[in-house]
């Protein structure tokens, strides 16, 4: 685990928030975000989004609402994950 502070040297913390369908398609143009396959999005729908609170700070997320920052640092819950794991390939398994 102590590679992952190599890996994950930030502070940064897991946060959900509610974004438009429509600024969410905007969003998925950017090639630096990872938008994970699902059903297609629709303009007119809110969905939850799942991010790290250092990109919501910056803006990357702009008509971002409803924001909810959990405490746990984000490498802490890798930590842990992997610990209770036995290692990574377990974690990337789940």
């Amino acid at each position: 685990p102590r590679m992952i502070y190599y890996v994950l040297p930030f502070q940064d913390r897991i946060c959900k928030f509610e974004l438009s369908g429509k600024k969410l398609l905007r969003l998925k143009s950017a090639r630096h975000l990872y938008f994970s396959r699902g059903p297609r999005i629709e303009s007119d729908r809110s969905y939850q989004v799942g991010s790290i609170d250092f990109l919501l700070k910056i803006n990357e997320f702009p008509g971002a609402k409803k924001p909810v920052v959990y405490p746990e640092l984000f490498r802490d819950i890798i930590i842990k994950q992997i610990e209770e794991n036995r290692g990574i390939k377990f974690f990337w398994a789940k």
